[in-house]
């Protein structure tokens, strides 16, 4: 459901690369996009994400700054 709440751009661009198998750069050369657009639709669909899951959950990280632990807030995801 988050995903959904991403513009399509973005939403497609985490599809490709993030989610799916292809590297930036391959996922760029399927869009028709140059590299620099579709790493910064990736940025910012990866920002628009973890800004849905704050929302819904108390997030809990690891050192390095990795999520380690999601605990929904009230019943949003």
């Amino acid at each position: 459901p988050f995903l959904l709440g991403l513009p399509d751009e973005q939403a497609e661009a985490l599809r490709l690369t993030d989610l799916g198998e292809l590297s930036q750069a391959e996922a760029a050369r399927r869009l028709a996009v140059p590299l620099p657009t579709l790493r910064a639709r990736v940025q910012r669909g990866r920002r628009g994400m973890r800004q849905a899951f704050e929302r819904c959950c108390a997030l809990r990280q690891d050192a390095r700054g990795a999520v380690i632990e999601a605990v929904p807030r009230c019943g949003c995801g």
